[in-house]
Parts: structure tokens; C-alpha cells; sequence
């Protein structure tokens, strides 16, 4: 199977042709020299070639790979019982081959009586010299010869954790190096935390992202890593140091700053607050705040991106944060939730809230759209299982999907979800991945959706951080662009950078908005008020009057009469549009007319929460069209004209 020997051995079957010899002469050299190849012994050109099974040997055929979770095992029945073997891919730097090839050595060793602790000895050491190779291509062999003397030296270790010292000690040199650079990182960003500091003041130790630090963290299962965070949770409130857990020092401020009532977030039934939310706000407590941009000409969206507390609702971000920190751990524990999949609706932060957390988390994160070659090309190499190396350079891979999205896109998304080594973050609008799709049943599905109250608290926020006094204009805004966050944003820049006094204009309604304050009875809005903010004409509102007035009004439907009154609003607009369509003023005005009447008897049965009558007979013979006297009425008081105006054109009989 050697190619470079085969072209050998063909040159040399030339170099006799040009010597003059014949073809039977030529093809008799040939075949002994074959022959040499088959009998002879297979010598190591250098000490880069790595052992392997004999190519005869059944261990070719013995071992399999598990795609589902990504390893290579064997089994043999001993005397003592069946001994399996696994070595999973992520433990040999990604390399699929190596794993298979250091599975059929664990099979040979098997198959020459060796015990199972014998085997996998011999594996992990098998997988330590691969790490180390890699690390040694990677950083070169003087640098790492380094770092291997300085990890031999270690400092005494202390009296409450020897025990997880002695732990340390006996791990891998690969993960002895992991936690250095680490720490090394740690070190770093204390640096740049503290550097205003005078040096009496600075801490000696660097600074962890976290509280508490458990050594053997990568070695703990997930319930003990939960437990552990729990009871790390309790020893925050009462003071004290959870057993189990090397506490690092933190240097805490002389009066510390207590966390907004907010932040800790969902309060169960019982009264109890969550340890979720309550953990994450712990660490939105943790994270410093960016210095402000100065430039005048961007978009406050845009370098105003949300920060920690920014964050809502506190419950979905809560769960993304600790699915990002027991990935690498739940993914060898086979969970059932490989990715993350974040809806909602567009411009309530979805994205800009997933790279904050990834890059908080994680340390860095690479974004890709799905509709451009770049995002296509990454999910192709991860189901082929190939740039694994690149790929684990970018802790975290955002996957933005877009709003045509098909089928078999979904379906690749979900394979590439279970063959990743990476997490994976999936973020789209509502409504792009239905619950039929597979991606939502593979996927833990967070849904980001803001309140009114919440889109008003945060423009409030962001007007304060930018030296803008709109505190009465947040309110209008926020509800002029419902749920949309960055929208309310960028208008209340518009209006601050448009008016030089404290009298800012209104902002435009959106369809939504506008179906809120038109079917709302708590608001009071007329008609020519919402029709002259309104952004878009009125034909488009009656179109989303029609599709959203259930979800419009929210909270407002608590019974069933109220959703029968909306509903019986919507076809006395529809009568009244349809007898206005047969008067002269149809043919003397534009549509507008037709409109207005049509909202404004929406409008008037929403407010007054009572019913009107209004008999029409077929379209056919609109002559004989008939409206009551409280329609009339209605329709005057809202669209501010006379009752005979109005009740002449309704009249047929001029």
C-alpha cells in the first residue's frame, strides 16, 4: 500500500528498459523485488512514525466508532469478564485517526492478556505523549521544555488542600499546562483591572472570574459540580468557606456595592429564590463595566452593546450562562442538549446578549450568518469532521439563521450540532424554526422577550449614560416601538440629537403600538391622533388590527366575553367599511375615509366595553342598507363630525 515504493520500483523497471534489457526480463526484476517488499521487515525511518496493529490483525475489524457521541471502543470477553475500551476524539486533540490507531493498540494489548488496568494505563500514557507532541509542534520543543521544568517545581501545599494538591499533581502534564495558561490569563486581566491602583494597595494573587475555584474541576462529574456551586451559593450569604473547595482570596472593596433587587430575579411558589438566577447575578456582580465611546456619529445600538444587567428576562440568560459552563462536561456525559437555540423577536438583544455571555464564559466566540458561503463552509467542515484544530481556537460558534431558512439547512444545523466539538449557538427570530423541526427536540430552546416596562428601564439607561435628560420621552418611546429594543434605542438618539430643548418630539407608532393604544380601554388615544404619529398609512394598520388583536391587547383579554367584544369590534368595522364603500363619498375620497370609519368603530367599542347593533342586508342591494342610531353616534363622537353629515351619505335613498 505504499505509493512511494510503488514509484520506485517502476523506475527502477525503466531504468532496465534503458539498459536494454527485455520485458520478460524486466517483469521477472519486478516481481522479485515485490516479493523482497512482502518478506522483508518493516524498519522505523525515524522516531516520528508511530506504532500501529499489524494490518492483518482482527483489531482492525473490532474496533468501532460511535458517531453519536464520538469515540472509538473495543470489547473482549476475559476471564474475569467482558472489558470494554473507549477513547474519545476531543482526547486526542480532535484527530480521529490517532484515536482509532491508539484504540487497536488497547485491542493488541488485550489480545496478549494484559489486564484492563494495564490497558488503560498504557492508553493514557498513549494519550499523553500525543498531547504533548502537539503542544511541542505548537509552541516549539525549547518552549516546552520550559514550562515542563517550571510545572516540575510546585510549591508546598497548604494543610486544608492537600488532598486535592496530591489530586493535581498525578494529572497530565497537557492539563498541568491548561490550567497555568490560565491562570497566566487570570493574571492579566487582574492586571488590567487594577491598574489604577496605588501597588500598596493591589492585590499579590491575581484575581479569579469566579469566587470559588475547585482544582479538579475538569474531573468532577456535573451533579457534584451543581451541588458544589450550590453550596457555594450558601457560603456567599452566610460568610463561610464551602468544604471541598480551595477558596482563593479576592480583595473586596471597603463598602461593596449590593446587587439591584432585579438581578436575583425568579422567586419560586414557595418564596425561595433561585439558585440559578441567583448565581448568575453573582457573577453580572463580578464583571467591570466598559469605559463609554466617544464618537458621536455611531449608533448608540451599536457601542452601547447590552451589558450584564442589561440582560432579559434574567431566567433564559441564566440558563444559556450555565450551559456555556457545563459544556466540555456535560457533552462527555452524553447530554441530550447539544446546542443552544435563541428566539425571539427582531431587536430585543438576542444576539448581542449571546456574544456577551460567550465571551465572558468561554473567552472568545466566532459568529458566521447561515446565508453567507463563510457559515455554509463551517457547518460542511463540522459534519465532516474536519478543522477541528481551527475550529477549538474560538471557544464558542454563533450560527445566525436567517428567516428563509429550509428544511435540509435545519436538518445539517441538527447533525452539526451532535458531531461539534465546539458549543454551538443557534440565534433566529420567531417563527424560522417551527416545533416540528428536529433543532428544537436536540436543542435547549430560550426564547428573549422583553416587557414594556423593560424596554422603558432600559432606554432610560442608556439615555442616563449618554448625558440625556428624556426620563418623561422614555415612556412614549418605549411604547411607540413595543418590544424593540434597538429601535427604541435609535429613536431616542434621533429626537436627542434633533431638538436643542428639553421638548423632544413624539415618536412614530409602530403597527403593533398602535394596535395597543386603539384597542387598549385604558388608553384614550383618538383616532386622528394615532392615524397622524402613525409610520405607516392606514391600510397597514387595519391589516395588523386583523392579525393581532388578540395578541395585541396582552394581558387585557382575562375572560372570554372580553375576547367576544374584540371580536364583534372587528365586524362592526367591517359593516361600517362596507356601507361607507357604497355612499358617494367612496367615489369622492380616497381610502382613508373608509379607514378611519373603520377604526374609529373599533376604537369606540374597545373604550366603551358595550355592545352596538348594526343590521346590514346583502351587498347586493346596498340601497336598503340600514345602521342604528348608536353606530351614528359613535362614529360622530370619534371621527369629530356632525350626525347628519354622517347619517346622509348612510342613507341611500337620495
Amino acid at each position: 500500500g505504499c505509493v512511494n515504493a510503488a514509484a520506485r520500483v517502476c523506475r527502477l523497471c525503466y531504468v532496465k528498459f534503458a539498459e536494454g534489457q527485455s520485458k520478460d526480463e524486466v517483469l521477472s526484476y519486478r516481481d522479485s523485488i515485490c516479493r523482497q517488499y512482502d518478506t522483508a521487515p518493516a524498519a522505523r525511518c525515524s522516531d516520528e512514525v508511530e506504532d500501529d496493529a499489524p494490518k492483518d490483525h482482527e483489531a482492525h475489524m473490532k474496533v468501532k466508532l460511535h458517531t453519536r457521541n464520538n469515540f472509538f471502543a473495543c470489547e473482549m470477553f476475559a476471564a474475569d469478564g467482558k472489558v470494554r475500551i473507549q477513547v474519545t476524539v476531543l482526547s486526542c486533540q480532535g484527530d480521529a485517526c490517532q484515536a482509532a490507531r491508539i484504540c487497536r493498540l488497547c485491542y493488541v494489548k488485550l489480545a496478549e492478556g494484559l489486564s484492563k488496568a494495564q490497558v488503560l494505563d498504557f492508553r493514557n500514557r498513549a494519550i499523553e505523549r500525543l498531547k504533548n507532541k502537539s503542544m511541542q509542534a505548537q509552541y516549539g520543543t525549547l518552549s516546552f521544555n520550559r514550562m515542563k521544568e517550571e510545572t516540575a517545581v510546585r510549591p508546598e501545599p497548604d494543610a486544608r488542600d492537600s488532598d486535592h494538591t496530591e489530586r493535581f499533581a498525578q494529572a497530565p502534564l497537557a492539563k498541568i499546562q491548561s490550567a497555568e495558561r490560565k491562570s497566566a490569563k487570570r493574571a492579566r486581566v487582574s492586571i488590567v483591572g487594577t491598574r489604577d491602583v496605588p501597588p500598596e494597595d493591589q492585590p499579590t494573587s491575581p484575581t479569579p472570574a469566579r469566587e470559588f475555584e475547585t482544582v479538579e474541576k475538569s474531573n468532577a462529574p456535573v451533579s457534584a459540580r451543581r451541588s458544589s456551586r450550590t453550596s457555594a451559593s450558601s457560603g456567599r450569604k452566610s460568610g463561610s468557606k464551602p468544604e471541598g473547595c480551595h477558596a482563593k482570596e479576592r480583595v473586596e472593596p471597603e463598602q461593596p456595592a449590593q446587587a439591584p433587587e432585579e438581578l436575583v430575579g425568579a422567586v419560586s411558589s414557595c418564596g425561595h429564590v433561585d439558585p440559578l438566577a441567583e448565581r448568575f447575578a453573582s457573577w453580572i456582580g463580578q464583571q467591570d463595566q466598559p469605559s463609554p465611546s466617544q464618537s458621536s456619529s455611531a449608533l448608540w445600538s451599536d457601542i452601547r452593546a447590552p451589558q450584564p444587567e442589561d440582560l432579559q428576562p434574567r431566567r433564559a440568560w441564566a440558563q444559556l450562562y450555565e450551559w456555556l459552563e457545563d459544556w466540555s462536561r456535560a457533552r462527555c456525559d452524553e447530554m441530550s442538549q447539544w446546542a443552544v437555540l435563541v428566539t425571539g423577536p427582531p431587536g430585543t438583544g438576542k444576539t448581542a446578549g449571546v456574544r456577551l455571555l460567550a465571551s465572558r464564559v468561554r473567552g472568545s466566540f466566532l459568529e458566521c450568518d447561515m446565508r453567507d458561503l463563510e457559515g455554509r463552509k463551517l457547518v460542511e467542515l463540522i459534519l465532516k469532521g474536519q478543522g477541528s484544530q481551527g475550529l477549538r481556537q474560538k471557544s464558542v460558534a454563533i450560527l445566525n439563521i436567517d428567516t428563509d431558512a429550509t428544511d435540509g439547512l435545519k436538518w445539517r444545523l441538527c447533525k452539526a450540532a451532535q458531531q461539534s466539538q465546539i458549543p454551538l449557538i443557534f440565534v433566529c427570530d420567531d417563527g424560522v424554526v417551527t416545533a416540528r423541526d428536529e433543532l428544537v427536540q436536540k436543542c435547549l430552546c430560550l426564547e428573549v422577550r422583553h416587557e414594556p416596562q423593560n424596554v422603558e428601564q432600559a432606554l432610560r439607561r442608556v439615555t442616563q449614560r449618554n448625558g440625556l435628560n428624556m426620563a418623561e420621552a422614555c415612556q412614549s418611546i418605549a411604547i411607540a416601538c413595543g418590544h424593540d429594543v434597538r429601535k427604541a434605542i435609535n429613536t431616542a438618539q434621533l429626537l436627542g440629537q434633533r431638538s436643542s430643548s428639553n421638548e423632544l418630539p413624539t415618536a412614530a407608532l409602530s403597527a403593533s403600538a398602535a394596535c395597543h393604544q386603539l384597542l387598549l380601554p385604558s388608553d384614550t388615544t383618538d383616532v386622528p391622533e394615532v392615524l397622524e404619529l402613525l409610520e405607516q398609512g392606514g391600510e397597514e394598520l387595519c391589516r395588523a388590527l386583523q392579525r393581532q388583536y388578540l395578541t395585541s391587547c396582552g394581558e387585557s383579554f382575562e375572560t372570554l366575553d372580553q375576547c367576544a367584544i374584540a371580536a364583534e369590534a372587528m365586524a362592526l368595522g367591517d359593516v361600517a367599511e362596507c356601507a361607507v364603500s357604497h355612499t358617494a363619498w367612496a367615489e369622492d375620497t380616497s381610502d382613508s375615509t373608509t379607514n378611519g370609519f373603520y377604526l374609529g368603530a373599533v376604537s369606540a367599542l374597545r373604550k366603551r366595553q358595550c355592545h352596538h347593533s348594526a343590521l346590514a342586508c346583502p351587498l347586493e342591494s346596498p340601497q336598503t342598507i340600514q345602521v342604528s342610531a348608536a353606530l351614528i353616534a359613535t362614529l360622530s363622537a370619534e371621527t369629530c363630525l356632525s350626525k347628519g353629515r354622517i347619517e346622509q351619505p348612510l342613507d341611500r335613498s337620495q
